[in-house]
């Protein structure tokens, strides 16, 4: 075989062998892959916005849905935790309401979020004062 392809053979098995210690790595600290994936996220949220301002249309609308789509995560989030546990037995939060929202959202347009977005802050603020109230400190 020519120098040539045996050095494509061992860069590729060098790149899998590199790729398999990084996903290893990633599985064993999650903290790491939130941060990667977040920064995913933020990539593609400014790709779409550009992509909405070459289309004459505004790209706050999809800064909106994905701020709105990670503060009903993190709501989501704290309604999970022990501290909530007790006060979605008592039924005094709705967890099945901050994951139904949660799905909503997934499947809404940004042009939709943004006719029906006073709705969605009426939610967020009614969901996260319960939280507030009924959650231990």
């Amino acid at each position: 075989m020519s120098k040539k392809i045996v050095s494509i053979i061992l860069q590729t098995v060098i790149w899998v062998l590199l790729m398999w210690v990084a996903m290893r790595y990633l599985q064993n600290h999650p903290a790491e892959k939130v941060g990667i994936f977040s920064t995913f996220e933020y990539v593609y949220q400014r790709v779409a916005g550009i992509g909405k301002r070459f289309q004459g249309r505004s790209s706050w609308e999809v800064d909106d849905l994905t701020q709105f789509k990670t503060s009903f995560g993190e709501l989501h989030s704290v309604a999970s935790s022990p501290a909530c546990a007790e006060a979605i037995e008592k039924n005094e939060i709705s967890k099945v309401e901050i994951d139904q929202v949660l799905v909503d959202l997934e499947s809404t347009s940004a042009e939709d979020f943004s006719t029906n977005k006073s709705r969605y802050i009426a939610l967020f603020n009614r969901m996260n004062e319960e939280i507030n109230r009924y959650c231990q400190k």
